[in-house]
């Protein structure tokens, strides 16, 4: 998977990081407490995105292990133009899913997008992860995903909340 979060475990079906390789088709993330930094109206971004099994958004390709969606945030009245970093963000990208590595992560990212077309090298993220998500896909209800880290300070996420529960049919 193409990006830098999250980089997904397994490169064709099944998702081996879940039990007997199932997964739900859509998963909720739940998103509350963000708070102003140099934007302002950052609080608009709280809400529940649902998240498709395996969406290609971006520059993140579909795989098996990850959810993704896109948004269109034009009407949501955030304001982003007295900063230059805040120009034009027109639409948030959550990318969520299993990560490589010594312990197998279930992170959620959330990526403002500055300008288009889509480029992540002109927008601001938040990365939330958990080290112990329970590997049981098709049965998460209210799994909270713990702050990372930012890697711009246009909205402060350090005290978010950030919840996944799983939804759809499991595949």
């Amino acid at each position: 998977m193409g990006g830098p979060y999250p980089k997904c475990c397994d490169a064709s079906p099944p998702c081996n990081t879940c039990d007997s390789g199932l997964v739900p088709t859509t998963i909720d993330v739940v998103v509350s407490g963000v708070f102003d930094s140099l934007c302002s109206d950052c609080s608009l971004i709280d809400g529940t995105y649902t998240l498709d099994h395996g969406a290609a958004v971006g520059y993140f390709s579909g795989s098996p292990c990850v959810w993704a969606a896109e948004f269109d945030i034009t009407g949501a009245g955030i304001d982003f133009r007295p900063f230059s970093s805040c120009l034009n963000a027109n639409r948030l990208v959550v990318v969520a899913g299993f990560t490589t590595g010594i312990d197998s992560r279930f992170q959620v990212a959330f990526w403002l997008i500055l300008r288009a077309p889509p480029s992540l090298d002109s927008s601001t993220a938040a990365v939330f992860k958990e080290a112990t998500f329970s590997t049981d896909c098709c049965n998460w209800t209210s799994n909270s995903v713990s702050y990372s880290h930012n890697f711009s300070s246009e909205c402060d996420w350090s005290t978010a909340s950030v919840t996944v529960t799983s939804g759809g049919t499991c595949v």
